[in-house]
């Protein structure tokens, strides 16, 4: 018999305000389940105190608010999730809007499931200003939208992107709560959702497409420029040399003299390129240096404590051409 669980929304939040009122009056206009119990609002980090914004919407659900001074994005879900005992929570970032049957399709999950499955979300984005059309492929997936076709199936693995998934709270307490060491607010700001789902999957937990439970992800001018597609690309390649570091079969000085030497070759092409190359010919040989020397910080970083099981056996969400850098 399949217990009806309650589901809960938890939205973490820093340093925002319009994009949250956005994501806000999203949620209020969509089609609502019956068994939709709260939406839990957790502001970290201190700056803009967004109670008020919070309270003074009218909600056709229960709304709560939040404070925690620790900028963290994990502390917050873990906070977020104290309040959502043996719910069905969905995980949603204070920059999206929701399609009016989104909430629906999370609650039929949550309906037909007693825990051991968790879900990802379609995704699309809505751009500030769109960027170049070359520059498509060297963006992460939340820059650029998400999807795995029009049918529903099963995840190949830890694939949902952190704003639009969900998850039952006692599978996510039984995966050991979101790691507070890595994500935003960290030494390690990225990996964080992607690293509990690889944990509910060695646990067994299945992962599944809903390709009607959509959102748009809100993409500001600033986050889809060749400057941040350069830095993204340093951390992504940073999170891949603490895997790298955390592997007992990598020769770690072979890969370094590796990152060196190619550091070393782009840097030299780019040079002779400065004066006549296009403007994606130099942004592809900018990013290979700034890949590799993003391995070379991801080999000598020290987390606070013991690596995260889940870094070990995944890679995150980056563009098929890194793997060849």
């Amino acid at each position: 018999m399949v217990t009806q669980h309650m589901m809960s929304v938890v939205i973490p939040t820093c340093d925002t305000g319009p994009n949250l009122s956005r994501t806000l009056k999203s949620l209020r206009d969509c089609e609502l389940p019956s068994n939709l119990r709260q939406v839990v609002v957790v502001e970290n980090g201190g700056g803009q105190n967004l109670a008020k914004l919070v309270e003074n919407f009218e909600y056709p659900f229960e709304m709560k608010y939040i404070n925690i001074p620790e900028g963290n994005k994990n502390l917050a879900l873990n906070t977020g999730l104290s309040e959502c005992d043996q719910d069905f929570v969905v995980f949603f970032d204070d920059d999206i809007r929701l399609h009016p049957q989104c909430l629906k399709e999370y609650s039929r999950i949550s309906r037909e499931n007693n825990n051991g499955v968790f879900v990802a979300g379609n995704c699309g984005v809505d751009y500030e200003l769109h960027p170049p059309q070359w520059m498509l492929e060297y963006l992460p997936a939340s820059a650029v939208g998400w999807s795995k076709g029009i049918n529903e199936c099963e995840l190949d693995g830890p694939e949902a992107l952190g704003f639009n998934w969900g998850a039952f709270t006692e599978d996510i307490a039984k995966a050991g709560w979101f790691d507070e060491s890595i994500g935003p607010g960290t030494i390690l700001s990225i990996g964080d959702e992607s690293e509990m789902q690889m944990r509910l999957l060695q646990l067994g937990v299945k992962g599944i497409y809903l390709p009607k439970a959509k959102v748009w992800h809100w993409v500001p001018q600033d986050k889809c420029s060749t400057e941040w597609a350069l830095r993204r690309a340093k951390v992504h390649a940073t999170y891949k040399g603490v895997q790298l570091r955390t592997s007992a079969e990598t020769g770690l000085l072979a890969i370094k003299c590796t990152s060196i030497l190619k550091i070393l070759i782009c840097a030299t092409v780019l040079r002779w390129l400065s004066r006549f190359a296009s403007e994606k010919l130099e942004f592809v040989n900018r990013r290979k240096v700034f890949w590799h020397q993003g391995i070379l910080d991801g080999l000598k970083l020290d987390l606070p404590h013991q690596t995260p099981k889940g870094l070990l056996r995944y890679s995150t969400n980056i563009p098929k051409t890194d793997s060849t850098l």
